[in-house]
């Protein structure tokens, strides 16, 4: 019973926090001194005032302020302490139509100073992370076309050294073609003087011979008549 017990001091605890806040947003927004005991959800037609959803709350407070205050549990209790003034506001009453209507009904309400804060709030954090976003991947682009760049560079100057390695190389193409174009065209000059050297040679070792023969003959010749 002990647990129970407890449990039920938490919740009139909340509930008369929740209370004691309802009524201090009803005195700061409208400037009625409304007793804590006396705050309804469900507020009576001499009442001075409502309450109104603000926008996107619509469907969570409806079922919230259908209800009598004293029927909630304690985390509604501390839903409504941290809601009000944000979620929900208290508004002059209006007699024309019913309490219910003043909270359901809410196609367009004009939504408090804390809740167009909020609101702005919200849009501008979404804005930050925006911005935030766009920055890293202007950062990302440009560090990739620092990189492409960088590479077009090394492209265009590693081309520059080929097609100069390929002058070269045909430079030194060309100056053996005509290293061996002049070799043949000496060869051609030179090749029927050897020619003519290497004839020359024959005839002059073919002639000592017959004159040596003939030498020899007439030695021979003439000793044998001295024989005689």
């Amino acid at each position: 019973m002990a647990p129970i017990r407890q449990s039920n001091a938490e919740r009139r605890r909340g509930r008369d926090e929740c209370r004691e806040k309802l009524a201090r947003h009803i005195h700061d927004k409208l400037g009625f001194e409304i007793k804590p005991s006396e705050v309804r959800l469900n507020p009576r037609a001499n009442d001075p005032y409502s309450w109104r959803a603000l926008l996107g709350k619509e469907e969570l407070l409806s079922k919230i302020f259908a209800k009598n205050l004293s029927d909630h549990s304690i985390g509604t209790y501390r839903l409504l302490c941290r809601e009000v003034g944000r979620s929900f506001e208290a508004v002059p009453s209006n007699t024309q139509r019913s309490t219910v209507d003043s909270v359901i009904s809410l196609s367009t309400p004009e939504p408090s100073f804390s809740f167009v804060i909020d609101k702005l709030r919200e849009e501008n954090a979404k804005l930050l992370q925006d911005v935030d976003e766009l920055r890293s991947r202007a950062d990302a682009e440009s560090r990739q076309r620092y990189l492409v760049e960088e590479d077009n560079r090394r492209l265009h100057s590693n081309q520059q050294w080929l097609e100069g390695q390929l002058r070269d190389c045909a430079d030194a193409v060309d100056y053996f073609k005509d290293s061996v174009a002049r070799c043949f065209f000496g060869l051609d000059k030179v090749l029927p003087i050897l020619e003519d050297l290497r004839k020359d040679a024959s005839l002059h070792s073919y002639k000592p011979h017959r004159d040596t023969e003939s030498h020899v003959r007439m030695i021979q010749h003439t000793g044998l008549r001295s024989g005689l």
